[in-house]
C-alpha cells in the first residue's frame, strides 16, 4: 500500500529536539488544540505517528508536547490537511498557530505525490510546493529551500526544474529536515522512528472555519 500521512506542525524551531526526547502528550492542551479546530471532538485512544499519520475521514491524531514553554510542539494528523495546493490551507489552522512556524507535510508513495508548505509565526506563506509524478509541478510559490533538489542546476526556472523534482523525496527530506522524523527513504538520517511520537485519536465533526487571529 505504500506510505501515506498528511501533517501539520506547530512550533518554535526545537521540534527536533522535543521530538528527540522521549515526549509525553500534555492531554489537557492536546484536547483543547483538537476542540479548537473541530466540533465535537471525543477522545479515542492512543496511537502513534507510526500508525495514524493518515486517518480515517472524521478522525485526526494529535499531541502537544512541553506546552507553555518555548519548546511547545503540536503535531496533527487530518485528511484536511491533505491538499493537492498547500498554499490553501484553511485559515483556521494559521490562527491555531499562536505565534509558531507551522509545517505542512503530505505525501503519497503510492500516487508519487508530495506537498510541503511553511508560514512563518506572523502565518505569512514562505514556501509552498506540491507535485504528482503523473502531473509534474502543481504548485510552487516562494524561493525553494536548502533541503529541495532543483535538479543539477540551482536556480533553474520552475517549468525546467519538473524533470528533477521528486515528490516522496521532498516531503521526506522536509520532514527529517525541519522536524527531525521520517518516514520512509529518510528515516535512516533521522533519529526518531514515527512509532516513538505518541498521539491522542480523536472522532471529530466540522473543521470550525471562519476562525480570525
Amino acid at each position: 500500500m505504500g506510505t501515506t500521512y498528511s501533517l501539520l506542525t506547530y512550533d518554535h524551531g526545537g521540534a527536533p529536539m522535543v521530538f528527540g526526547a522521549e515526549p509525553q502528550i500534555d492531554v489537557a492542551a492536546t484536547d483543547q488544540m483538537v476542540d479548537s479546530l473541530f466540533t465535537g471532538a471525543r477522545f479515542v485512544e492512543e496511537s502513534d505517528l507510526g500508525g495514524h499519520a493518515c486517518p480515517d475521514p472524521w478522525m485526526v491524531g494529535a499531541a502537544v508536547f512541553a506546552a507553555g514553554t518555548p519548546d511547545e510542539v503540536a503535531v496533527l494528523a487530518s485528511e484536511e490537511v491533505a491538499l493537492d495546493r498547500p498554499s490553501e490551507l484553511d485559515q483556521t489552522f494559521l490562527v491555531a498557530a499562536r505565534g509558531r512556524t507551522t509545517r505542512l507535510f503530505t505525501m503519497s508513495s503510492r500516487a508519487a505525490f508530495g506537498a510541503f508548505a511553511a508560514w512563518d509565526a506572523t502565518g505569512t506563506l514562505q514556501r509552498a510546493v506540491s507535485a504528482c509524478g503523473a502531473d509534474g509541478i502543481l504548485e510552487d510559490l516562494g524561493a525553494p529551500l536548502a533541503f529541495e533538489d532543483t535538479g543539477p542546476d540551482k536556480g533553474e526556472e520552475s517549468a525546467t526544474r519538473r524533470d528533477f523534482l521528486d515528490p516522496v523525496g521532498l516531503v521526506e527530506r522536509a520532514l527529517a529536515t525541519t522536524v527531525g522524523f521520517a518516514y520512509g527513504r529518510e528515516n535512516n538520517c533521522s533519529a526518531v522512528s514515527p512509532g516513538d511520537i505518541p498521539i491522542r485519536l480523536y472522532r471529530v465533526g466540522e473543521l470550525r472555519t471562519g476562525m480570525r487571529g
